[in-house]
């Protein structure tokens, strides 16, 4: 067998032409706008743009904020939320993987809302007659936000694909996110680990 060092420069021109052929990995922006995007680890999601701000893993994330809701009475902010573990959600409500994404969350909601989960769902839409039908029929019983501040809050989380997850632990800090759509095993232990530390 050859020797590493020997391993890795053999390997190097391939390499390079892989680069060179455009077969390395897509970048994050040219993934969002293709909906091609590899998927992103199942403990930090991957940015959309590398180059700016975004929550990691540790991090205390941007505050939430919506131009409606559709429980005006629930609590809508992560200040509001704090003690409890938060699970924030990006969506599409029309879009067909934030469809299947909902029954998801749904079975995490009805398993554990009582221990202290809560769900946020940020939607790209407007709170109307059509965005109240889609609520009802997905069976979503947690808060959700509507209008162009959830746009603002989507670029400050710097996310890359919908449907995103970003768990919050009950100290307000990020403790997961990614697509729990390709992760949703991870997500699962994530949110049983967070609710334990109590």
């Amino acid at each position: 067998m050859l020797p590493r060092s020997w391993r890795h420069a053999a390997l190097l021109p391939l390499l390079c032409a892989l680069v060179a052929c455009g077969g390395g990995t897509p970048s994050a922006k040219d993934a969002r706008a293709t909906g091609t995007a590899t998927p992103a680890p199942p403990s930090e999601i991957e940015p959309y743009d590398p180059s700016r701000p975004w929550p990691h893993l540790g991090d205390v994330p941007p505050e939430i904020a919506a131009d409606a809701w559709a429980l005006p009475d629930a609590p809508s902010t992560l200040a509001a939320l704090r003690g409890k573990v938060v699970l924030l959600q990006f969506c599409d409500l029309g879009s067909e993987p934030c469809t299947k994404d909902f029954a998801r969350l749904r079975a995490l909601h009805d398993a554990h809302a009582a221990k202290g989960l809560a769900i946020v769902t940020l939607a790209f839409a407007d709170l109307d007659a059509d965005a109240r039908a889609a609520i009802a029929k997905a069976g979503l019983v947690w808060q959700v936000g509507f209008g162009d501040r959830v746009l603002e809050i989507g670029d400050a989380y710097n996310y890359h694909q919908y449907p995103a997850v970003y768990l919050i632990g009950r100290d307000g800090k990020l403790r997961w996110s990614g697509l729990s759509g390709e992760h949703a095993d991870a997500l699962g232990a994530a949110v049983e680990a967070a609710l334990r530390e109590g």
